[in-house]
């Protein structure tokens, strides 16, 4: 049964607009689900034509090919049409004849999908110029799992605003987000519920990346070496990254580890976020930290799925997990950052937008001492616009402080 995923609406706005409407994001991530949702809900005259399936490449050998095929398909000059791709980034230099569909054929609407790729993108962009919009399709966040996994809980959440959410499904929830920790959003995983059929298909998607993306992407004979900066990363994520140690641990030269990370971003697995300053005499400027896009994927690197309360990295699986709600967001436009003094005093999440500055901490404890939210005070005495965000389980009352106090699943 299909779920609606929140870029959808998005999208479907765009149906009416010129621009060549393209959906990247990493494998299993629903990018053909949700293309062949809003070619189902299309009323003009419109084509599908699946990439994944070698033979429909050869549509693409031309542009005179294609409109050959396009008409065949019911396309008429004049008449609106839409075209949907599948895996466009399976044919090669694709973006020039997509440039020849939309610079002669104003009449068609196209919208396509694509893992990403460095190569890819960097051709897009030459050929696509001023033509194209790029979104992203992440896997689920967590109020997109709710939806997929339990739709009257999830209907409930939403309009908690006027709905008190009981205790008994209040803890339903946080044992959801546990899962979430360890398993993450990837639909096919979301959607099983036998704990060890989620960990092989999360092998299944991964072993596939590293076996076929990866050493694809970066060209090498060693994937290996990918691989254990990779783990390097997984073990170390949240933390301040240090490119010469990971280089020494990974025995990986600097270039080719900042080649690694770098397309290793590109194709949604990892994100670098940079440190928020003003006074670099005070404050850290450069070290960046990395997370990953989804926790299922730190998790799978780890080779760790055990249980969310027997883990001894708790506080990680719940920074990744807020990074990765706050990523996911369909209509994310705000920088997000975290911030560190030379001093040591540090704020797990800052973002901002404009001029407005809002500052989180995440702390997973039935007691909130004043200790645990000093750096919060602290920030906000450096910058005394900011907005202080407290996420907690208990929502504990701390009025005076003019802090915001959120549960784990008000993000």
């Amino acid at each position: 049964m299909y779920r609606e995923r929140k870029l959808e609406k998005i999208l479907l706005k765009s149906l009416d607009r010129r621009e060549i409407t393209v959906i990247l994001g990493a494998r299993q991530t629903g990018k053909t689900t949700l293309l062949k949702k809003i070619y189902s809900d299309t009323n003009k005259q419109k084509c599908f034509i699946d990439l994944d399936i070698f033979e429909n490449q050869s549509i693409f050998k031309s542009y005179s090919e294609v409109m050959r095929y396009l008409k065949f398909e019911g396309y008429e000059k004049n008449r609106e049409f839409t075209l949907f791709i599948d895996e466009f980034h399976k044919v090669k230099d694709i973006g020039k004849i997509l440039k020849n569909i939309y610079d002669n054929n104003p009449e068609i609407k196209i919208f396509a999908t694509g893992s990403s790729s460095i190569e890819i993108i960097s051709r897009m962009k030459e050929s696509l110029a001023g033509r194209k919009r790029i979104y992203n399709l992440y896997p689920l966040s967590f109020k997109e799992l709710l939806l997929f996994r339990d739709e009257s809980l999830h209907k409930k959440f939403i309009h908690s605003d006027t709905y008190t959410i009981p205790t008994s499904a209040e803890k339903k929830l946080y044992e959801m987000i546990k899962e979430y920790c360890v398993f993450g959003g990837y639909p096919e995983v979301a959607l099983e519920r036998k704990r060890d059929e989620k960990k092989n298909i999360i092998r299944d998607i991964f072993d596939l990346f590293v076996e076929k993306d990866l050493i694809n992407f970066l060209k090498t004979k060693n994937p290996q070496a990918a691989h254990n900066i990779l783990k390097y990363v997984a073990i170390n994520s949240g933390q301040i990254i240090n490119h010469t140690d990971i280089s020494n641990t990974c025995s990986v030269d600097i270039n080719t580890l900042k080649k690694y990370l770098n397309i290793l971003e590109k194709t949604f697995i990892i994100k670098n976020i940079p440190p928020f300053f003003t006074n670099k005499k005070k404050e850290i400027v450069k070290a960046p930290k990395i997370y990953f896009y989804d926790p299922g994927i730190r998790n799978y690197f780890l080779k760790n799925f055990a249980f969310f309360e027997d883990r001894s990295d708790t506080s990680f699986l719940l920074e990744n997990y807020f990074f990765s709600q706050f990523i996911k967001k369909a209509a994310w436009d705000e920088d997000i950052k975290y911030w560190r003094d030379k001093n040591g005093r540090e704020v797990d999440f800052i973002t901002q937008k404009n001029n407005r500055i809002k500052a989180y901490e995440i702390k997973n404890k039935n007691v909130i001492k004043k200790r645990d939210i000093s750096n919060l005070l602290f920030f906000r005495k450096t910058y005394p616009e900011t907005e202080l965000f407290l996420l907690n389980f208990n929502a504990v009352e701390l009025s005076s402080e003019k802090i915001n106090l959120l549960k784990y699943y008000e993000i």
